[in-house]
């Protein structure tokens, strides 16, 4: 192990000139947020609550991150939850709701977007965000069911802690949140995706969500991931906050 370690280390300087003469950045994996989490494997999660699940690509990947907890995942698009039903039925950690999640129960209209469904939301996109996405362009409009996160959660034995809610709903983060104050309330940890760009219209604010959490007695974390726009200014990013 000691030779491993010390050919490695021999090797990552040159390796690194080499690939920086091609433009590449070589990173250790170990050390970035998609590998570590910013820590949260750490803090003994039972319960994930993936609301925007789509077909189940964050609980796909976190299913081996956190081995201990049980997943909750909340999609309310037909097409997309047909897709995570269908993978979760082979997942006996993972229950699945076909519905949208609000400040009130009852229903509401959901823009899905043709071309690019993961960035479908219960609000209306900008002119800004065709700009960004032209892919999101076309839409049609669809009703679907919408609870309260506090009501859902009211079954007894349906979420045991510590709790990671996880928020990924294109702008309509603050609506889910005020639906699930007594939620946010025992909730170990949060990410939350928070839009920097115009992107939707009445979209929640990093100061939004920020204040939501806080008061809630969580404390923001870091941001676990990024993405940029063509200049490289940040457009949105998933925002981190713990229970410390």
């Amino acid at each position: 192990m000691a030779l491993r370690g010390t050919v490695k280390a021999a090797l990552a300087g040159p390796l690194k000139r080499a690939f920086g003469a091609l433009d590449l950045d070589v990173r250790d994996r170990r050390r970035t947020p998609a590998h570590h989490f910013l820590g949260l494997p750490s803090r003994g999660i039972r319960t994930v609550l993936d609301v925007g699940a789509n077909i189940g690509q964050f609980a796909q990947k976190a299913l081996a991150v956190f081995p201990d907890a049980r997943f909750l995942c909340f999609e309310p698009l037909p097409t997309a939850y047909g897709t995570l039903a269908t993978w979760a039925a082979g997942e006996p950690r993972v229950t699945t709701f076909n519905l949208a999640l609000g400040e009130a129960d009852g229903e509401l209209t959901f823009h899905e977007h043709a071309d690019h469904p993961t960035s479908s939301s219960a609000l209306r996109t900008t002119a800004g965000h065709a700009t960004l996405a032209p892919d999101t362009v076309r839409q049609r409009e669809t009703r679907v069911p919408v609870r309260r996160l506090d009501a859902v959660l009211a079954e007894p034995g349906l979420s045991a802690g510590p709790l990671l809610l996880k928020l990924d709903v294109q702008g309509y983060e603050a609506h889910v949140l005020r639906g699930a104050l007594d939620t946010l309330r025992r909730a170990d940890s949060v990410i939350t995706e928070v839009c920097l760009d115009p992107l939707y219209d009445g979209q929640a604010t990093f100061r939004d969500l920020y204040d939501l959490c806080t008061a809630a007695g969580l404390t923001y974390a870091g941001n676990l991931d990024q993405h940029y726009g063509p200049d490289g200014h940040v457009a949105f990013f998933d925002a981190v906050f713990v229970r410390t």
